[in-house]
Order: structure tokens, then sequence, then C-alpha cells
């Protein structure tokens, strides 16, 4: 293991920019953990929606547990707080998208317009299954990402993904 390496899992996660669009952040997130028990409580910095691309973790969050793995969506709201757990080791890989509140209002008042009138907490499911195109889009994101495709054409389904997930 090169002294890079050593360096990266040194740090219990990383986490990178992928992408910023009005209102919308891409972030690459890797959590280099082991066996973790359940830890403090946190809360979240941003309304975020969270696709797990690799490994397990449990997530404590509005008094529910989930094991949350790739075939997950979760959601969080701004500022309410959780816990995680890692049963297993290995860590995690995860992009989440940090949703400022306007565009969070705005996205879930295409779906259901009555959740859009609670700015603290527009975000009413804490958790979804991945369908196909979400997936597909979520990876195709990814993939315009690592080839540095014109933003645009990435900002385009950046916000198709956004909408797709609160679908």
């Amino acid at each position: 293991m090169s002294f890079s390496q050593t360096a990266e899992f040194a740090q219990p996660h990383t986490r990178r920019t992928l992408v910023e669009s009005a209102g919308i952040s891409a972030v690459d997130f890797r959590c280099h953990a082991g066996i973790e028990a359940e830890g403090r409580e946190e809360p979240n910095p941003t309304h975020s929606i969270v696709f797990v691309r690799r490994g397990v973790f449990r997530r404590t969050y509005r008094g529910k547990t989930l094991l949350a793995d790739p075939n997950h969506i979760l959601f969080f709201n701004a500022s309410e707080p959780y816990r995680y757990a890692h049963p297993i080791a290995g860590g995690d890989d995860c992009t989440i998208l940090a949703v400022e509140s306007p565009v969070a209002l705005e996205l879930v008042a295409q779906q259901a317009p009555r959740h859009a009138e609670h700015p603290e907490a527009p975000f009413r499911l804490t958790y979804g299954i991945c369908a196909k195109r979400g997936a597909r889009l979520h990876y195709e994101l990814l993939a315009l990402v690592r080839r540095s495709a014109p933003q645009i054409t990435v900002e385009d389904v950046l916000s198709e993904l956004a909408q797709e997930v609160l679908h």
C-alpha cells in the first residue's frame, strides 16, 4: 500500500464535490470505517438525497433504523439529527445530492404540494428503494462527471435524477 493510500484510509471519510448546479450539488462520499457501533447523534448539514453505491451501514433517523445498501435512496432534512453504525467492515461509498431549501421545496411540490409547506422538513419519507430509472440516471451522472462532459449536460442529468427519485 502506498503512502497516499495509507493517508487516505487514515481519515474516517472523504468528500469530493463532483458538480455544483443551481441549488443542487453532487458529492462523492467515501467512508473508510471498519465495524463500528452506533455513533453519536449528528445533524445533517443540508437537505440531502443519498445513493449508496457500495457497502452497507445502519442509519437511525426519526426513531427508525434502516440497514442501507445499494438498493436504497436515503432522504435527510437539514439539521435533523441521525446516528449511524457499520455492522460489517469495509465502509461505504455514496453519492450525496446536497439540495438547497428552495430547490428541495420545489422538487417536493412537484409530487406532493402539501409537503412543500414545511421548509424545515420537505422530505417526509426517510428512504426509498432505487428504481431502475433512478439507478440509470445516477450512474449516467457519474459517467458524465468522470469524462468531463459539458456542464449543461451534467446539470440536466442532475436535475432529472433529483426529480426522478422524488417521483
